[in-house]
């Protein structure tokens, strides 16, 4: 055994290579041991100290890792399960426990995070030689139950297979102890590097090591100084201290102070990083820093985290203008999460190549998606979004994306869900929109082996593996995944490979574990997608020339040339340990005060020296520049300095404030395209500066200049925000195309209403034709032909029957037309909705019965009639009329129009061209070759469609009820003074709504202007964006925000105000009046 100890300042791994090789040089086989956050970069450092840049008897590697090198002479050993299938194993095991048999944790029997801490409780106990049953000094009794429940239940799924109970490195130690190994350690060493502390396991696979005669060399960081002091408490170097003392008494040795031949550490850092020192040994040095010192480290407060990463990017432009390359710079965070997404957003803008470097879950790859929406699909029974999901991972099937919308848009349309449904043929196309044939290659193809895997019967886990198998290679996973990641780039395309690798193996781990068991398929793909959703994978950078980003508490010492440390505030620099295991530090410490003995670790006891030494460590990481900076917000939280950095400014480190990431005329800022186009972007958002110079003027001019042609060639321009939306008017060929001379402009109530609602939807809906999503499902239109047309049934029915009769003969006719049935059996809801609309339709149809003043002439009567318009080109008026009635007295007819929900005649949005629809038809009556003058109308109406319902709170007696209901169904509209009287209660015939035939005669001519109007507006093929606003304050039109970009609180000025009066109507007849003159 030896111990080595030096400065910070000195380099451990060259002094420590060099034990290595002069060990190698007696025919040993040395292990270079280095903690497994640090052993990538420690291979590195030590291949390039190796003289020859490489060495067979060298290995770097970890101390679980040690096992598959040495030697085991023959001896087998035990199947071993990593954390997927250790994963896997407790969700079965959890998943066969009875119900209520957790009385804390069972409601977590299906989380991810749960079942890792599971599987990190299991390692922990494999490694102190622990089990359950050895968890007793718990908080509550209740915990420890469940926890040994749950383990029980595991081992006993863990002890049907050949599996190793302990971990690698105890299995070692057993092999040692027991001499199985023999001549086999003769061969070997061990030189430790990066380490302050061991665990339990590493320290018992030491101990052991050395007491088989292996040749052992430890080396750690401690100062000579800090080793002799009597009190080792609180000093920077109290980890490596006490790690060395602790050593030293184990294995009686002396620890030997060493000094590498060269200081890995920047000279000018030396001086800062003594005073440092100084503050936490109860030293003091009276010498102030000097100029050269403070130039070594830069201080940064800065405002948010976002403007600490653009500072940070636009420093590593400027350094690359220097000669430095991505490779010698290193990014630490003292919060990942917070930051990663500001990284990858602000460093891809600033075109510098990153590498994070930690484990990524795999739960958000498309992979495993694939999994979960398998999963999904079998658990919920087939909803429609999970297959959608599947088919949009990218992964599966052969199918163009086009297709994929199609057979989405298909599968919404059709509201297909349920195994039954997915496998029948596609037949439901009522307007035969869509290409059925194609849509059932597709499903051929892509839903029906979906079908075919997960409804096949139980089977072993082997047999369903195959299936799995044949369904990935039939659907082109693994060749989608490759193609994706091609495209992609090389840094995708080596994240795929460890993405598959990782698959693969769970796959692995779920052949030797469920392999002979029977299994049900949705308990198969639960099994893999627990084990997937828990499994990590670490992607290697694509290429060496990167900028490194990781967190700032896993930094050595001299780690690179050009280091920036962000995020250094109070909250994470010191950071403190989060005990996320499902054991607390209190259970810890009574467990291990129980057994005399330390076992488990207790994280919280280690952390004061911890941070310390990593503090040091980051003054001495950067050899040639370090940045240390904390932002004032940190996740709009006003945050404080780091006590590390406070100490650092009151050795008299000058504090630098970087204010905004402003744009500035230098390298940093136009070193690259997309940080010069982002800045241009945010500036034009910003007030511009009162005064510009002259230089300044010419900047920018050839700035944009540079910037328009760049994007022209792309077929881009710079985003405006202009206080105004101009729309492009049509081209005359394609108006003439639209609208030919010889033909009329043909126009309907809805698409006039459309065209005062916003000149932009009329355009939409009419001249391009654009349509919203439908379903099958019925909605207000089916719901108002289905009833329209049980009201034809029963006008049409002239048999003897009872009324009641007619309407259940017309109700059971309507509802077994194909058209119908399609719609409302498609599912229980839709049932149920036809349910509603037969009490609707029986409830509406009483208006029929009792109204013994009418006789209905016509039902769904077209109607295309000529209107002279303002212009050369006629208007073609078309529509048509759901009833027309003429009373007997009179012989006068009116107008009848069903609506689903309750609508009256309204002066004020006629005059506004928002509610044309019975003006149209009357309209549309008096301009017909049988023209129908106007004392031959009695009014026209709308009828509400609906089941009424009575507020009991309003009715006194039972005997009311009747009257009441009636009441509720009114026919509601305007009405002809001369022409309809003795009309009764049941039409909502008012002062208010009544018209004399000359105020008639007004309103049809105000009529003919608003579609006059609207017609020469539309000949010349230009079209507004402006929906109408009510109030001047607030938009009420459709604004179809998605395309035109409108935005109610920039674009005010540009609605359509409509024009407010009085409720008299008079008021409103005399405006008509004006205008009409």
């Amino acid at each position: 055994m030896k111990l080595i100890y030096t400065d910070i300042h000195q380099d451990l791994t060259a002094i420590l290579t060099k034990e290595a090789l002069s060990l190698s040089a007696d025919g040993r086989r040395v292990f270079y041991i280095a903690p497994n956050s640090l052993s990538f970069e420690k291979e590195r450092q030590v291949l390039t100290y190796l003289p020859e840049g490489a060495s067979f008897d060298i290995l770097v590697t970890r101390f679980s890792q040690m096992v598959r090198y040495v030697t085991l002479n023959g001896l087998k050993q035990q199947k071993t399960l990593d954390d997927t299938g250790l994963v896997m194993l407790f969700y079965r095991a959890l998943a066969n426990l009875p119900e209520n048999s957790l009385k804390v944790y069972g409601q977590l029997s299906q989380s991810i995070d749960f079942l890792q801490q599971l599987v990190e409780l299991h390692k922990e106990l494999q490694s102190a030689g622990m089990s359950a049953a050895d968890l007793t000094e718990l908080d509550a009794p209740e915990k420890a139950e469940d926890l040994q429940t749950i383990f029980q239940a595991f081992y006993q799924l863990f002890n049907q297979q050949d599996y190793q109970e302990e971990s690698k490195v105890s299995f070692l130690i057993r092999q040692i102890q027991s001499g199985e190994l023999g001549d086999d350690l003769k061969r070997i060493a061990l030189v430790i590097d990066g380490f302050t502390r061991f665990s339990i396991e590493e320290e018992n696979l030491v101990k052991a090591l050395e007491a088989a005669g292996v040749p052992v060399v430890i080396g750690t960081y401690a100062s000579q100084k800090a080793y002799k002091a009597s009190q080792s408490s609180g000093g920077l170097y109290q980890a490596g201290v006490d790690f060395l003392r602790d050593l030293a008494q184990i294995f009686a040795v002396k620890p030997d102070y060493v000094i590498s031949e060269e200081v890995s550490t920047n000279p000018r850092l030396m001086e800062l990083s003594q005073q440092f020192q100084s503050c936490y040994d109860f030293t003091l040095l009276e010498n102030s820093l000097s100029n050269e010192a403070k130039e070594t480290v830069s201080l940064w407060e800065v405002i948010s985290l976002k403007e600490e990463v653009v500072h940070v990017a636009k420093q590593i432009r400027a350094a690359l203008e220097k000669g430095y390359r991505y490779k010698d710079i290193l990014v630490l965070l003292g919060d990942v999460d917070s930051y990663r997404l500001h990284i990858g957003k602000l460093f891809d803008q600033y075109e510098i190549p990153y590498y994070f470097g930690r484990a990524e879950a795999m739960s958000q790859h498309p992979l495993v998606n694939v999994i979960d929406s398998l999963w999904r699909l079998k658990r919920y029974h087939y909803q429609a979004e999970d297959l959608v999901n599947l088919l949009k991972t990218g992964l599966y099937g052969q199918a163009r994306q086009d297709e994929i919308d199609r057979l989405e848009h298909y599968i919404h349309y059709a509201q297909l869900k349920g195994a039954s449904q997915f496998g029948k043929p596609f037949r439901i196309n009522p307007k035969g929109k869509y290409d059925l044939e194609r849509l059932n290659e597709l499903k051929e193809s892509l839903i029906d082996p979906v079908l075919t895997l997960l409804q096949a019967r139980p089977q072993t886990g082997q047999a369903f593996l195959e299936q799995l198998n044949l369904f990935l290679e039939t659907g082109r996973v693994s060749n989608n995944l490759a193609e994706m990641a091609q495209e992609a780039g090389s840094q995708a395309l080596e994240e795929a490979e460890q993405v598959w690798q990782v698959f693969s193996n769970s796959l692995v781990q779920f052949y030797e574990i469920f392999g002979d068991q029977i299994l049900k398929v949705e308990e198969a793909l639960s099994l893999i997608r627990a084990g997937l959703l828990g499994a990590h994978f670490r992607a290697v950078p694509a290429t060496v020339d990167v900028v490194t980003v990781k967190s700032y508490d896993l930094i050595t010492p001299a780690a690179n040339r050009l280091v920036f440390a962000i995020g250094l505030t109070q909250r994470h620099f010191p950071k403190l340990s989060k005990n996320s295991s499902l054991l607390s530090d209190e259970e810890r410490l009574r467990i291990n005060e129980k057994v005399g003995r330390r076992l488990l670790d207790i994280s919280s006891q280690e952390q004061g020296k911890r941070n310390h030494f990593t503090a040091l460590s980051l003054l001495h990481s950067a050899t040639d520049h370090l940045v240390l900076s904390y932002p004032q917000l940190f996740n709009e939280t006003d945050e404080v300095i780091s006590p590390y950095l406070s100490q650092l400014e009151a050795l008299g480190l000058p504090k630098i404030i970087k204010g905004r990431a402003s744009f500035d005329m230098d390298l940093a800022d136009i070193g690259n395209y997309k940080g010069l186009l982002s800045q241009v972007i945010e500036l034009n958002r910003q007030d511009l500066p009162e005064v510009v110079t002259e230089a300044q003027e010419t900047f920018w001019a050839v700035a944009v200049r540079y910037l328009r042609q760049k994007l022209a060639k792309e077929g881009l321009s710079l985003p405006q925000i202009s206080p105004s939306l101009e729309t492009q008017p049509l081209k005359k060929e394609t108006l003439d195309y639209l609208y030919p001379k010889n033909q009329p402009l043909r126009l309907s109530a809805s698409s006039l209403t459309d065209y005062y609602n916003s000149q932009y939807k009329y355009f939409l809906k009419h001249v391009l034709g654009l349509q919203e999503i439908e379903t099958i499902l019925p909605d207000a239109r089916i719901h108002g032909t289905f009833l329209h047309q049980v009201f034809e049934e029963i006008l049409r029915d002239q048999s003897p029957v009872d009324f009641d009769t007619k309407v259940s003969r017309a109700l059971e006719k309507t509802g077994r037309e194909e058209v119908f049935r399609q719609v409302y059996e498609v599912s229980a809801e839709t049932a149920f909705t036809h349910e509603m609309l037969e009490d609707i339709a029986r409830s509406t149809a009483r208006v029929l019965r009792d109204d013994h003043l009418v006789d209905t002439i016509a039902e769904e009567a077209g109607f295309e009639a000529r209107l002279a318009g303002s212009g050369e080109q006629p208007i073609s008026l078309v529509g048509k009329i759901d009833r027309i009635d003429r009373l007997k007295a009179s012989e006068t007819i009116g107008v009848i129009d069903y609506k689903s929900s309750a609508q009256t005649f309204q002066l004020g949005r006629f005059f506004n061209g928002l509610s044309p629809q019975l003006m149209t038809y009357l309209l549309a009556m008096t301009k017909q070759d049988k023209a129908v003058s106007l004392d031959q109308i009695f009014g026209a109406v709308y009828l509400h469609m609906t089941d009424p319902v009575v507020d009991l709170q309003n009715v006194k007696t039972l005997e009311e009820l009747p009257k009441l209901r009636r009441d509720l169904l009114q026919f509601k509209g305007l009405f002809v003074e001369e022409a309809s009287q003795g009309l009764t209660s049941q039409y909502g015939k008012t002062s208010a709504n009544t018209y004399s035939q000359n105020e008639l005669d007004l309103l049809l001519r105000f009529t003919d202007w608003l579609y006059s109007r609207a017609a020469k507006g539309i000949a010349t093929g230009h079209f507004a964006i402006n929906p109408y606003s009510e109030d001047g304050r607030s938009v009420a039109g459709d604004q179809y925000n998605s395309i035109t970009h409108f935005e109610a609180d920039l674009h005010l000025g540009q609605a359509r105000k409509l024009a407010k009066l009085g409720r008299k109507k008079e008021d409103w007849l005399d405006k008509i009046s004006q205008i009409l003159e």
